[in-house]
């Protein structure tokens, strides 16, 4: 009887340590496998983290070159924020007619932008003025170098004896909220 309680504890310790070693191993499979899906994802997120930190440069400059529509409240904001003088020209604010805003879109898709067109009073266009001719083409070509201003057709006139300029479809362009759904 002895050694057939000697047998069944030997076997039951056997059984016993099989299934230890059978669960060891099966929980350091699964551990491994664990350890491999948290390191990829690790390097998923790094991967993201160095393509959104190398699009903040792009962030900065879209912040940079276009400003937020919540900042003008009315016509002498918008013309103050135009900055023109900056350029050797001038326009009458009082007689500054914006049209409404208009979303932009890129082949269907918000992108963040708002346009505003804006027309003097009693002219074809946006009316600006210089002291000469020298300075209105300086100032109408640092005018087109930003990328916040859109405009057509530039009609230089000498209007009481002061060097002008009618811009045609003179907008400029504003970062606005996204709404929801829009992307």
């Amino acid at each position: 009887m002895k050694d057939k309680y000697k047998i069944v504890v030997g076997l039951a310790v056997i059984i016993l340590c099989v299934v230890t070693i059978n669960s060891t191993k099966q929980a350091l499979r699964l551990s491994k496998k664990k350890i491999k899906a948290q390191h990829e994802n690790n390097v998923a997120l790094d991967r993201f983290k160095s393509i959104y930190d190398g699009l903040k440069p792009v962030k900065d400059n879209w912040n940079t070159t276009y400003q937020d529509s919540a900042k003008f409240k009315d016509h002498l904001r918008l013309y103050e924020m135009l900055g023109i003088e900056r350029y050797g020209l001038k326009s009458d604010a009082e007689k500054l007619n914006p049209k409404e805003i208009e979303r932009v879109y890129y082949q269907g898709t918000n992108i963040g932008l708002d346009r505003i067109c804006l027309k003097s009073k009693n002219a074809s266009g946006f009316l600006i003025t210089a002291n000469s001719f020298s300075d209105m083409m300086k100032g109408l070509d640092n005018l087109t170098k930003r990328k916040d201003i859109r405009m057509d057709n530039i009609k230089l006139v000498l209007q009481k004896q002061q060097p002008s300029a009618v811009i045609e479809n003179f907008c400029v362009l504003f970062r606005s909220k996204i709404k929801e759904g829009a992307l």
